[in-house]
C-alpha cells in the first residue's frame, strides 16, 4: 500500500483529500503545519508528500527545502516525490523557491479540480 503524507493547515481540505485518497486504498497521514509535517515525513517516509506553502510555524517551502537538504546529505534516502498545493498564484520569487525544492508538481488549489489532482497522484504513484 502506497503511503501519502498531507501537510495542510486548512482542515476541511485536508480531510477531503484524506478521505478521497483513503477510498482509493492509499495509506494517508496528515499534519497541520510545517514543523509537525517535517516530523511526520521523517517518521513515515511516505511515497508522496502533498504540502501547502502557507502554514503556521514553518511554511511548506521551508519544510520541503529542509527535506531536500537532508536528501542531499544522504540522511533520508532517495528523493521523495512532492506535490505543492497552494492558494498562492506563483510570482517570480515563489517560482524560484519552488524550482529549487524540485517538487513533482505545483497546483493552485482554486484552479485545480480534485479529480485532476487525484489523477496526477495516481500517475506519480504508479511508477
Amino acid at each position: 500500500m502506497k503511503k501519502i503524507v498531507i501537510v495542510e493547515d486548512e482542515l476541511a481540505y485536508s480531510k477531503l483529500l484524506k478521505d478521497q485518497l483513503a477510498s482509493r486504498s492509499y495509506e494517508v497521514v496528515t499534519a497541520s503545519d510545517g514543523e509537525e509535517g517535517l516530523e511526520v515525513v521523517k517518521k513515515e517516509r511516505p511515497d508522496l508528500l502533498l504540502v501547502d506553502i502557507r502554514m503556521p510555524k514553518m511554511d511548506g517551502l521551508a519544510m520541503l527545502n529542509q527535506l531536500r537538504q537532508e536528501e542531499k546529505e544522504g540522511k533520508s534516502g532517495q528523493r521523495m516525490k512532492a506535490i505543492i498545493l497552494t492558494n498562492l498564484e506563483p510570482d517570480e520569487a515563489i517560482i524560484h523557491k519552488v524550482f529549487d525544492d524540485q517538487p513533482s508538481y505545483y497546483f493552485v488549489k482554486s484552479d485545480t479540480k480534485l479529480e485532476d489532482l487525484i489523477k496526477k497522484i495516481d500517475q506519480l504513484l504508479a511508477d
